[in-house]
């Protein structure tokens, strides 16, 4: 019998190695065992190499049911498993070799050849994981990757995270801290603690710069099932508030698909740089009501919000810079205070004809009129669009 498996494993090496991967270990696993051999290993792209007659239906649940093993969460036995060999790397599982079941009775030996695929499998994935490890040395961290607009598959994502703890394939959030006082690994390890399964990470970080600010990256993984996008949110803008005693924090929206990633670390860069402003609303403003369409809109299509505020706002922005005069403050004063000329000079400290005159030049320079409904609430809305984009 040890001269048999012996055999069968210098086979199956030799397949794997002649680029026939973990697929082709499995397919000749399976001959020799006379029934269907799954490896199921999620770290890697192709994350399921069946071999024999194994219903597809059943490869998305064979690997739901092994995500469910690795994370250590308590699952049934599956009755179209005969036997199954954890694939262990040190002190982690990374995947699973399963014997299944079929019409044909398996050879006596299967069990045992179940180990031997199992042990060549396990070769096949230190292999790769030691590939991986050099292509990571050259090309980088995987938020830097991400942030630099790399083309990654969906798969390759979620793979590369998970090496790093973390599993991204119900979805997740980014978060963006500016750290202010040169404690970016703290912040980074206090993310981690808090939250579980996130990963965390200091870029750009210069340990003798103390004075300046640097900034922490973070990947908040969905909660529980995924299927709340809020309960994500809820938890994400939780560990943001803690987090604001070492700065600003930008969080972005929920993203289920990992090919959006990129686009999630914009928002999270966008609503910190937003946080930044001298005058800006409120982190609240910002995730309800108005300011969250708004945000959505610059975050995707900002050349049409820059439009809309060039015919607005901007020329009152412009008029006050060039002639030091108070249009924006008169004008967010006005709206603020329900229209109400008294109490918005009484605001800005300036006189009601002064208050007069001023939206009288508005109107000259924008072409809207602060007393008619229409035009206040195009106003209105240049204003919140002015404080999300100025400079």
């Amino acid at each position: 019998m040890r001269l048999i498996l012996k055999e069968l494993h210098e086979r199956l090496l030799a397949a794997a190695l002649s680029a026939g991967g973990l697929e082709g270990v499995a397919r000749l696993a399976a001959l020799a065992a006379g029934s269907p051999v799954a490896l199921v290993v999620p770290d890697l792209t192709s994350t399921l190499m069946p071999a024999g007659t194994v219903d597809p239906a059943l490869v998305d649940e064979l690997e739901m049911w092994v995500r469910e093993r690795i994370r250590g969460r308590p699952c049934a036995v599956r009755e179209d498993v005969i036997a199954e060999v954890p694939l262990q790397l040190a002190d982690r599982i990374v995947g699973v070799a399963a014997l299944m079941q079929s019409d044909a009775e398996p050879h006596p030996l299967a069990p045992w050849i179940l180990d031997v695929a199992a042990a060549v499998a396990l070769t096949v994935v230190a292999i790769e994981e030691a590939r991986i490890d050099a292509e990571y040395r050259l090309r980088g961290s995987f938020l830097e990757l991400l942030r630099s607009g790399a083309e990654f598959s969906s798969a390759e994502i979620a793979r590369r995270a998970r090496r790093l703890g973390c599993d991204v394939t119900l979805g997740a959030v980014m978060l963006c801290v500016e750290v202010e006082g040169g404690r970016p690994r703290m912040v980074a390890a206090a993310v981690s603690a808090e939250y579980p399964g996130a990963f965390a990470e200091p870029l750009d970080v210069d340990d003798g710069g103390e004075s300046s600010a640097q900034r922490v990256w973070a990947v908040l993984p969905a909660v529980d099932s995924g299927e709340s996008p809020e309960l994500t949110e809820a938890a994400a803008k939780r560990l943001a508030t803690r987090l604001r005693q070492y700065g600003p924090v930008g969080v972005s929206r929920f993203h289920r698909e990992t090919t959006e990633f990129r686009r999630a670390l914009e928002e999270a860069e966008l609503m910190l740089d937003v946080m930044r402003r001298s005058v800006m609303p409120s982190d609240e403003e910002i995730v309800d009501g108005t300011y969250k369409l708004l945000f959505r809109l610059l975050a995707s299509h900002p050349d049409e919000l820059s439009s809309y505020h060039d015919v607005t706002i901007a020329p009152l922005a412009q008029h006050d810079e060039q002639y030091r005069t108070d249009l924006v403050r008169t004008l967010e004063a006005y709206l603020e205070t329900n229209c109400n000329m008294n109490v918005t000079a009484d605001t800005i400290f300036a006189h009601r004809h002064t208050v007069a005159h001023r939206l009288e030049r508005i109107q000259e320079l924008t072409g809207l009129n602060a007393s008619i409904h229409e035009d206040r609430e195009r106003l209105g809305l240049g204003l919140k669009i002015h404080r999300l984009i100025m400079t």
